[in-house]
């Protein structure tokens, strides 16, 4: 719906993992139906996936090279509050948003909040 009757052409990703993950690859998909479409992949830090199993990475690595651009929101490694900053940014730049949130006290929450 927000594709063809709102005509939402660009789609932030803020690069987690989980529904994020699943969110930017459906996007990556109905480019094949509506090639318009844009994926913009905003990152909390340069170090993000560091920690991250191999497997992560791989799927974090094959998003971001098929996403239009990417940008990180810090770009020092991470430090406390990186992640609000990529949150507050993704909400500045959207006119909608789609959240998927199962704890009432979370990061999430708090941005839809």
């Amino acid at each position: 719906k927000l594709i063809t009757e709102n005509n939402v052409k660009d789609f932030i990703y803020g690069g987690a993992l989980g529904f994020d993950t699943l969110a930017a690859n459906l996007i990556i998909e109905l480019r094949k139906e509506y090639p318009h479409i844009q994926l913009h992949l905003y990152f909390p830090c340069t170090n993000q996936i560091e920690r991250w199993s191999m497997y992560n990475k791989k799927i974090w690595e094959s998003i971001r090279l098929l996403a239009d651009d990417y940008r990180y929101i810090s770009d020092m490694e991470y430090v406390s509050g990186c992640m609000q900053l990529r949150n507050k940014a993704m909400v500045n730049d959207a006119l909608y948003g789609i959240a998927y949130c199962t704890r009432q006290f979370s990061g999430t929450a708090s941005t839809i909040k």
